[in-house]
């Protein structure tokens, strides 16, 4: 029995592209090229009428988000939003933006006075 589990086990890793056997010093290398962690590109903020749209470059990245009523220290800030739809655009009021992916360091923060 122990033998047929462990074959269902491999092709099920084989079939799935698993890669739990793989030295994590090896996924290190293949993920951070020359040993260099990659960097979030920044979003990209586009306004459209009374609609804020937040677009990121990097492939499987999230984006994250603050609206404050003034000038605040976001990297110390609680209250980070995930982005998965439009915003509405609050005249007066600032937004901050950073992308994020796993494995890769976070984006600078980027600013907007709406």
């Amino acid at each position: 029995k122990l033998n047929e589990l462990r074959g269902a086990l491999n092709f099920w890793q084989e079939q799935n592209g698993d890669m739990g056997s793989i030295p994590e010093s090896d996924l290190f290398y293949s993920m951070w090229p020359d040993g260099k962690q990659p960097q979030t590109q920044a979003p990209v903020v586009k306004i459209e009428g009374h609609k804020v749209f937040l677009e990121c470059a990097t492939p499987g990245a999230s984006i994250a988000f603050i609206i404050a009523d003034e000038a605040i220290e976001p990297g110390l800030e609680s209250g980070w939003q995930l982005y998965h739809e439009p915003i509405k655009a609050q005249k007066g009021k600032i937004l901050y933006v950073l992308g994020v992916r796993i494995g890769y360091r976070d984006s600078d923060i980027e600013k907007t006075q709406l």
